[in-house]
């Protein structure tokens, strides 16, 4: 089969989510105006269990750190989304998180989707005479982060 057409995917149209339920069932409040999204420092633990048998270096996994979700955009007062992340910083909360990615590749119905857990660990905002005001933020991811593939 020869080579035809990327099916790489893009960013646009992506929705970050933060549950605002109080109950089992979540409430998905997607999170106004960003436009980026970066997974940073995901890895695997290690322990090194080298022994007098060993040959060279030897290492087991350990714990997987998930990382953090580092977001930026644009600050829109009143987004019940960024209203709601707001509240989760200054209440120390944990909050579940959802990321739906837009349809790519040779999906047809849903785009890929990541749900975690997380601590806004960073929420800031800059304002500037000349430019629109942005949002600064960073989630710090708590368990493993889950990906749904889409179809």
């Amino acid at each position: 089969m020869s080579y035809t057409n990327s099916l790489a995917g893009i960013g646009l149209g992506s929705v970050l989510s933060v549950n605002t339920s109080v109950t089992t069932t979540p409430t998905w409040t997607p999170v106004g105006e960003l436009n980026k999204l970066a997974f940073t420092g995901r890895q695997a633990g290690t322990a090194d269990v080298t022994n007098f048998q060993s040959l060279a270096r030897e290492f087991k996994s350990t714990l997987i750190s998930s990382g953090n979700l580092d977001i930026t955009g644009n600050r829109i007062g009143g987004d019940a989304g960024q209203v709601a992340m707001e509240a989760a910083f200054v209440g120390l909360a944990t909050k579940s998180f959802k990321l739906q990615l837009v349809i790519s590749g040779t999906q047809t119905t849903t785009g890929d989707s990541f749900v975690f857990l997380a601590i806004v660990e960073k929420l800031n905002y800059s304002v500037e005479v000349d430019k629109a005001v942005s949002l600064d933020a960073s989630l710090k991811i708590s368990g493993i982060l889950t990906e749904t593939a889409g179809s």
